[in-house]
Order: C-alpha cells, then sequence, then structure tokens
C-alpha cells in the first residue's frame, strides 16, 4: 500500500541540499505552471533508493508558501509494490477530478 501525506510545508521542513540546483528548478517550474494555469500536476521523482530523493522533496516543499497544498504519495517498501500505488492513494485524499481520472484509469503520457 501507498502512503500519502497533505501539507503545505511538506513532510519535516526544508533541508540544504548539494547539487540539486536543477532539480528544485524543474519543480519549481512546474508549481509555477500549476499558479498560472490553475491546475494541479503530477510530478513523477525517480532514482536509485538512497538517491536523495525525499530530501529534494522536503527541501522543496519547505521553501514553498505555506498556502500551498502538496499531495506526496511513496511506494512502500515492498519486493512488489502496486503499480501506480502512490496514484490511488493520492486520488483517494485529494477527490475530484483526480480522483475521478485515477479510479477509471485515464492516465495519459
Amino acid at each position: 500500500m501507498a502512503r500519502a501525506a497533505v501539507t503545505g510545508r511538506g513532510p519535516r521542513g526544508s533541508e540544504e541540499l548539494l547539487e540539486r540546483a536543477r532539480e528544485l528548478s524543474l519543480l519549481g517550474d512546474a508549481l509555477s505552471s500549476v499558479e498560472r494555469e490553475g491546475r494541479g500536476q503530477v510530478v513523477l521523482v525517480n532514482g536509485e533508493a538512497g538517491g536523495g530523493k525525499t530530501a529534494l522533496l522536503r527541501s522543496f516543499c519547505g521553501a514553498v508558501a505555506s498556502s500551498v497544498h502538496v499531495l506526496w504519495g511513496a511506494c512502500d517498501p515492498l519486493f512488489a509494490p502496486r503499480p501506480l500505488g502512490p496514484l490511488f492513494t493520492i486520488g483517494e485524499v485529494a477527490r475530484g477530478e483526480f480522483h475521478d481520472l485515477v479510479k477509471r484509469g485515464g492516465f495519459a503520457a
């Protein structure tokens, strides 16, 4: 089962990162797009275990305004996690259009 958190500052606040300016910039661009267009986005952060994915997201979420709602999903550490599990969990929390889309399986690349 996937975990999800809804927060305004991200789990545990911000952390200082080294060599992650590009990734933080890409996340910032996604947030700017959301603010401009008024529609949420799904951002996938992937990488090897221990590669700093969680630290990157904590740093980013700690830096955004407290009025921004971040829905955070992660796969449980299982040998074979449920495909798209975090999206289903986030959909249950988010409700609305995203929830309906996830339930229908209407994902497009």
